[in-house]
């Protein structure tokens, strides 16, 4: 693991905004009590406002005019209030981390299906994928992939609605067991399986990388038990691995961000797997010593 040199800290005031409870925020709170930042932190969940003469939106009971950088930590559910207040902000010129609240998309944050469109209209490299309905993917996705493939929801996080598919009669019965839940209005994809027993996590900062860890891959077990043992594959490199994970998240305008990158253990090829914009970083923080939420807002506070 290598460690980029931080950037230097500025004062600005700052809202740290999430879904929900703000317990698990406070040590934002506590990194700027140390740098001598001014950092608030609140919920969406707490946002008001009274069209009267003058249009102000609050966040419990101030403006977030006020403020010079606004970051949210975890939108979640609350989309809706994400996109008030990133127009909000566009409009009294305050700074929104991640910047792409301020790109103009419908839904915020992207929807899986959506970030690997603008992804690989980057050329970023991803495992080669198929969208569209159940039947479409029954009907497409062995003759484009093969087997065994991966079919995920798009509504999916942390490693949660993904399933392996070895064979016709899998993918049969996936269909049946998912059909309600297309009903519903959730979509998938299906995706080739990259042979992998590992996969590196880079956490993003702005243009530059904090640290990265190396986590073991969903169907390690599975991989390993295929004849995979004259395989001799080196790591990722440092430097190209953090040049593509900073190139992905530039290009999602993720600014905060948890990379995963993979490498495949027969061709050698890195995919960027996954592009997280609110990444958990308590075993980063673990092995790597690195204090995350300082890190965080020594960057907001250099914007």
């Amino acid at each position: 693991m290598t460690q980029l040199p931080s950037n230097p800290v500025a004062q600005k005031k700052i809202l740290v905004l999430v879904g929900g409870g703000t317990k698990h925020i406070s040590p934002f709170k506590e990194a700027g009590d140390r740098l001598g930042v001014e950092v608030v932190i609140g919920s969406f969940g707490n946002l008001n406002y009274k069209l009267e003469h003058r249009q102000r939106l609050f966040c419990g009971d101030q403006d977030i005019a006020d403020f010079d950088v606004l970051y949210f930590r975890l939108v979640g559910r609350r989309a809706e209030d994400a996109s008030l207040v990133a127009e909000y902000a566009k409009k009294h010129k305050v700074r929104v981390v991640d910047s792409i609240y301020q790109k103009g998309y419908s839904f915020l944050p992207l929807k899986k299906s959506q970030e690997m469109m603008v992804l690989a209209e980057n050329n970023i490299p991803l495992p080669k994928t198929v969208f569209g309905s159940l039947k479409y993917l029954v009907d497409e996705a062995p003759s484009v992939l093969g087997f065994p493939l991966v079919v995920k929801g798009s509504y999916g996080k942390q490693g949660h609605a993904v399933w392996l598919i070895r064979d016709s009669a899998e993918l049969a019965e996936l269909y049946t067991e998912l059909r309600g839940k297309e009903k519903e209005g959730k979509r998938f994809f299906a995706q080739e399986f990259v042979k992998i027993t590992e996969r590196t996590r880079v956490f993003v900062l702005g243009d530059r990388v904090i640290g990265s860890i190396v986590l073991r891959a969903k169907w390690r077990k599975y991989v390993e038990s295929l004849d995979i043992s004259y395989l001799i594959r080196p790591g990722l490199a440092d430097g190209d691995s953090y040049e593509l994970a900073v190139k992905a998240a530039r290009t999602l305008g993720i600014e905060v961000a948890g990379v995963d990158l993979i490498q495949d253990i027969f061709s050698g090829k890195v995919y960027v797997l996954e592009v997280n914009s609110a990444p958990r970083w308590v075993r980063f923080k673990r092995e790597t010593g690195i204090n995350v939420e300082k890190e965080i807002v020594k960057y907001l506070s250099s914007l």
